[in-house]
């Protein structure tokens, strides 16, 4: 048990589904999120998770608050959090 009274199981599992709802409100609003995962080979890339279902990977530049699209990754539809939209 954690501090918070759950399992590890638990708290990842309620870590996932509150994920899922910040993902589908900003859907909702056509606001895509930003995520990172084995794709990202730079601490500055990101995957961009799109309304649509689709997804890019974008370099961000912190400094200047400016985002660069590398690449499509998968069409509408076909991404991690598409089930959402």
């Amino acid at each position: 048990m954690l501090t918070n009274g759950l399992t590890i199981a638990e708290t990842n599992k309620a870590g996932a589904k509150l994920t899922e709802e910040l993902y589908q409100h900003a859907f909702e609003k056509g606001i895509p999120m930003y995520y990172q995962d084995n794709r990202t080979k730079d601490p500055d890339e990101f995957i961009r998770a799109n309304p649509d279902g689709s997804e890019d990977l974008i370099f961000y530049d912190f400094e200047n608050d400016n985002r660069t699209l590398v690449k499509k990754l998968v069409p509408p539809a076909k991404g991690k959090f598409a089930h959402l939209s």
